[in-house]
């Protein structure tokens, strides 16, 4: 186990007792929506999966940028958005970004980075993120950002 996933073991043990990582939250997922989930790390996937599946959104997850593009393609009528983690193996999430962002000009992604350095943000909202979300994020984080760029 990794830093990445030592840090979402907490967030995951407040989900599995009942969500109160959300308490207080005021969350409402469109039930049937599509988020594609790219995470190389092994928790913070199971992590999404499993905050994301109960929040009543569908998720596709991949774990590096290759598999990324290859579910992209595969399901883009249907997604309604990425989480992209911008440190991935295979590509970089850059040249994942930028793919996504070719094939579909209005395609919502939210660049999720442990970078603290300005210009990472700057960029990737250049290359046509729709929102960033830093490392290491809230339990309720990135379900906070899918709500509010799908509502």
């Amino acid at each position: 186990m990794n830093e990445n996933d030592e840090n979402a073991a907490p967030a995951l043990d407040r989900l599995k007792s009942g969500g109160k990582s959300r308490k207080g939250c005021e969350l409402t997922a469109v039930h049937g929506k599509t988020i594609l989930a790219i995470e190389d790390e092994g928790m913070l996937r199971v992590y999404l999966q499993m905050m994301l599946g109960e929040s009543g959104y569908k998720v596709i997850m991949a774990a590096d940028g290759r598999e990324a593009i290859q579910r992209y393609m595969e399901n883009r009528s249907e997604i309604g958005l990425v989480l992209l983690d911008m440190g991935l193996p295979e590509m970089s999430g850059e040249e994942v970004l930028s793919t996504i962002v070719r094939v579909n000009p209005g395609a919502k992604v939210v660049a999720v980075s442990g970078s603290v350095e300005p210009d990472v943000q700057a960029s990737v909202l250049k290359i046509g993120a729709a929102d960033y979300l830093g490392k290491p994020y809230l339990a309720e984080e990135p379900l906070r950002k899918v709500d509010n760029l799908l509502h």
